[in-house]
């Protein structure tokens, strides 16, 4: 499977001058951790950084920065880590673990931003196929209890 076929397609953005009230109301109002920092040029919008909510806690609330003196741009991560969506989850868990990420912009082999990444989107999606396969483990030790039930009856007639 491709982390395309996975990943969140709707995206919340903001842009680098947005203040860290704006940006922890946006976070709250769409339920997500993080936003997607970009800029608008003439050729679409384009991802510059990400913003999380730990990166608000951690470098404006726990250092007590005044609020109205901090915008993204002063806290967003800047080394924008990317994935293409043909990626499989393998191969992106793997990526996301060496660059120490918990989430990351998915692009299209264009170039262009398809969607976004999480690790809670990759645990729910492995969660899925896990109980995919208990379930068939549970059916098939059923389908033997019962192909044996028969089996038994027939080769012992009473």
């Amino acid at each position: 499977m491709h982390i395309g076929e996975i990943c969140t397609r709707n995206v919340v953005f903001c842009s680098p001058d947005t203040s860290i009230v704006e940006a922890a109301r946006l976070m709250r109002e769409h339920h997500v951790g993080d936003l997607l920092v970009a800029v608008e040029e003439p050729d679409g919008v384009h991802p510059v950084g990400i913003v999380t909510d730990r990166d608000i806690v951690i470098e404006v609330i726990a250092l007590e920065v005044p609020l109205d003196r901090v915008t993204v741009k002063d806290i967003m991560s800047r080394s924008l880590f990317v994935v293409e969506e043909s990626e499989g989850i393998y191969e992106t868990l793997s990526l996301m673990r060496q660059k120490g990420v918990r989430r990351a912009p998915v692009m299209t082999s264009q170039g262009d931003l398809a969607g976004i990444i999480t690790l809670d989107d990759i645990l729910e999606n492995v969660s899925e196929e896990f109980g995919l396969i208990a379930k068939l483990l549970a059916q098939e030790r059923q389908r033997e209890i019962k192909g044996r039930s028969i089996t038994s009856a027939t080769s012992n007639p009473a």
